[in-house]
């Protein structure tokens, strides 16, 4: 695939600003952002929420000016906005390269992942879907920290194309081929963050997320499994890294929604969304099984009964 003729960001949060940021770092004058305010709001809030924010970024908020020069797409948004953004992609019959940094489930009914949604809403071009997954919290990217992500698709000339696009002495990138399993890390990174800032809340210490992760890990490969994926991708950077990260550090806002029920934050976590999807998938595929997605979903239908919910599952599975 040639290099772009520009590359849209589409979300403006911290994971939008990073990765507009590493494009720009290549690209330059290529990149630009799509936000859901005006756009004296948003250079506002990029230029001070962001130090050094590059003003050669450009800033739209509305689909037909950010598309006008054909851009690459990066979806940086909360899950429960992505598909939306799919189906508006489907709808213009869009046929270029689409990277989803967005982890979780297709808020549709039934859940999907998304790239089985873009493929059944847009099939002539769903080979040019990929998704950015990995252990990386957006501020230490922004700040040049050493990271390493995967892109996961079919077509390892589309991982060729982002690889021109985004990868910096600090920012590595990986190829990995498995789709379905990388759908499966992002919703179980959530969920497991969900439930280790839960047990933290509740006065469980260290050791005790270091054996939610690894049961984790096995729950996720089997899955994965059933789904028919592929078991070792559990143990990549998009499923291992990242439950560690998120599973191990109070940055995570899915681990801050676990650990304070009543936090605002809560309202931000991708957890709260996506563990009833995930709960449903497993009621339709009776086949599968996994603990930790049926513990997630009892906490967040009664927070109150946190102790005796977590209490009993350790008592399930610390032998």
């Amino acid at each position: 695939m040639t290099h772009p003729k520009a590359i849209l960001v589409v979300g403006t949060g911290a994971w939008g600003q990073a990765l507009a940021k590493l494009c720009w770092q290549k690209c330059h004058d290529a990149v630009g952002m799509l936000g859901r305010k005006s756009k004296p709001e948003t250079t506002t809030k990029l230029e001070s929420q962001v130090p050094g924010w590059p003003k050669g970024i450009r800033i739209y908020d509305n689909w037909a000016e950010a598309l006008n020069n054909s851009p690459s797409i990066i979806i940086a948004t909360p899950s429960a906005q992505t598909a939306d953004i799919l189906d508006y992609l489907a709808s213009i019959n869009y046929d270029g390269p689409v990277l989803c940094a967005s982890k979780g489930m297709a808020h549709r009914d039934p859940g999907v992942f998304f790239h089985q949604y873009y493929q059944s809403n847009n099939p002539c071009h769903s080979e040019r879907f990929a998704y950015l997954a990995g252990p990386n919290f957006a501020q230490e990217v922004i700040q040049g920290q050493p990271s390493v992500s995967q892109i996961s698709c079919l077509n390892q000339a589309i991982y060729t194309y982002w690889y021109s696009v985004m990868a910096q002495e600090n920012f590595g990138l990986r190829f990995h081929e498995d789709l379905i399993g990388t759908g499966w890390c992002g919703v179980f990174k959530n969920i497991t963050a969900f439930l280790a800032g839960a047990m933290s809340g509740a006065g469980y210490g260290a050791n005790t997320r270091a054996l939610l992760i690894q049961h984790a890990c096995e729950q996720l490969k089997n899955l994965i499994s059933s789904s028919g994926g592929n078991p070792n991708t559990a143990f990549s950077l998009a499923g291992l890294g990242d439950m560690v990260l998120s599973g191990t550090s109070p940055q995570s806002r899915n681990f801050l929604a676990g650990e304070n029920p009543s936090h605002s934050i809560k309202n931000l976590s991708e957890s709260i969304t996506n563990i009833p999807l995930a709960h449903a998938w497993l009621q339709r595929h009776p086949h599968s099984h996994s603990s930790i997605i049926y513990l997630a979903n009892e906490l967040l239908e009664e927070p109150q009964k946190r102790v005796t919910l977590l209490k009993s599952w350790l008592e399930t599975h610390n032998n």
